[in-house]
Order: C-alpha cells, then sequence, then structure tokens
C-alpha cells in the first residue's frame, strides 16, 4: 500500500460517523489536492471556530482595533496532531 493510501485509510478510521461534522471532511479531494479549513482568513481582525453542536462557525475572538490576521490561519479536515512527549 502506498503511503498516500495509507494515510487516507487512517484517516477513515478516526473520524465520526456522523456526516454534519465538519471534522468528517476528506482530507484529500478526488484528484489528490489537499482540503484546508480555514478559521481566520488573511486580513480578518476574527477568527471563527467551528462549533459541532451549532454547524455553524460562530467568533471566538476578535483583535484589537487595528490589527488583522496576517496569513490564512486553520487545519486540514480528518487529521489530528500527534502526541508529542518532551
Amino acid at each position: 500500500m502506498d503511503a498516500g493510501k495509507k494515510i487516507q485509510q487512517e484517516n477513515l478510521e478516526m473520524k465520526n460517523t456522523d456526516p454534519g461534522l465538519l471534522s468528517n471532511l476528506p482530507t484529500y479531494a478526488d484528484e489528490g489536492s489537499v482540503h484546508a479549513v480555514v478559521e481566520a482568513p488573511k486580513g480578518s481582525g476574527v477568527k471563527f471556530k467551528y462549533d459541532e453542536k451549532l454547524r455553524a462557525f460562530t467568533v471566538t475572538r476578535a483583535l484589537p482595533l487595528g490589527l488583522t490576521y496576517p496569513f490564512d490561519w486553520g487545519f486540514v479536515p480528518s487529521t489530528k496532531p500527534q502526541t508529542v512527549i518532551p
């Protein structure tokens, strides 16, 4: 099994079965590109977070007046960080 297929299989195994959850979006599109969910768009003064209970984005943080996010901030769906023990 090639590495890409192995990662896709691992991602399928960690999913919740509720199709309405944003975290259940596939990591990869059919043609192989990676999906990303942007929670704070570049130039925005607020950060959004997906509320699984509401199934909608809500404002979670506002930056001080005049400040904006310099980059898109978000995550790749259906992935989870590795546990790092220092």
